[in-house]
């Protein structure tokens, strides 16, 4: 039997609605579903990370460290660190420019396993943003400050004066691959910082002339990246019974 024209303007729509529905899934696949499959399996690793959504309503996830992430603790006993001088307010892409410029500085000069790199917070404090509606002769499309609360637009970081932004750790004899490295890496910030050398061991917060002796009386026993401190007292329930 002949087609009418209704039977084909049917049929039109009915492609229209499948190719619809089809998008509509495709997206919801590469926009949801794979960047939570995904940030699972980045939380599953050692890897630090932060899953925030950007100003196109996408996933993203944002890695907080980098380099040799599963060096023990006594492997790179140098702590290179960056020192906010200020008060300030850093992004969480001013803050991926920094750790990923160090990063690239650090494997070009000591290799992809000679240190590692750790941002020491994450940008959890939302940004918003006002709009203010205004083009070429057109001055009567603003409406002032009225419900000027704005939308969000992304997200940063409250930095107090004194806090450390990002430290480095590496062998001693690259001290000063790790200076210039956090150098390159304070040109992505605003505000002041300062570049301190680190009397600790690598991430830990005890001193590095110490540690070794610490760890021969058993007071610090390395657990990965870090170490675990057992003091010399502590409750009566935990101390066993002195034989008679």
């Amino acid at each position: 039997m002949w087609k009418t024209e209704e039977d084909f303007k049917e049929s039109k729509q009915q492609k229209r609605k499948r190719n619809l529905n089809k998008r509509y899934s495709l997206d919801i696949l590469a926009e949801v579903i794979i960047p939570i499959c995904l940030f699972i399996a980045i939380r599953r690793t050692t890897t630090v990370c932060h899953l925030s959504v950007s100003r196109e309503g996408l996933f993203v996830w944002k890695v907080f460290d980098l380099g040799q992430k599963k060096a023990k603790v006594d492997e790179f006993s140098l702590c290179g660190s960056m020192v906010s001088d200020e008060y300030e307010h850093l992004s969480s892409e001013a803050l991926e420019a920094a750790h990923t410029c160090a990063k690239m500085y650090m494997v070009k000069s000591c290799g992809k396993d000679g240190f590692p790199i750790r941002v020491q917070f994450h940008p959890f404090h939302g940004i918003l943003i006002y709009k203010m509606l205004s083009c070429t002769g057109a001055h009567g499309l603003s409406t002032g400050m009225r419900g000027a609360f704005g939308k969000p637009y992304g997200t940063g970081a409250r930095v107090h004066i004194g806090q450390v932004i990002m430290s480095i750790c590496t062998k001693v004899q690259n001290k000063e691959h790790v200076t210039e490295a956090l150098y390159r890496a304070k040109f992505k910030f605003p505000g002041c910082q300062k570049i301190h050398i680190s009397k600790k061991q690598g991430f830990t917060k005890f001193n590095a002339d110490k540690f070794e002796d610490m760890v021969a009386e058993k007071c610090l026993i390395p657990d990965g990246c870090g170490v675990r401190y057992i003091p010399n007292c502590g409750p009566m329930d935990k101390w066993q019974a002195l034989p008679s």
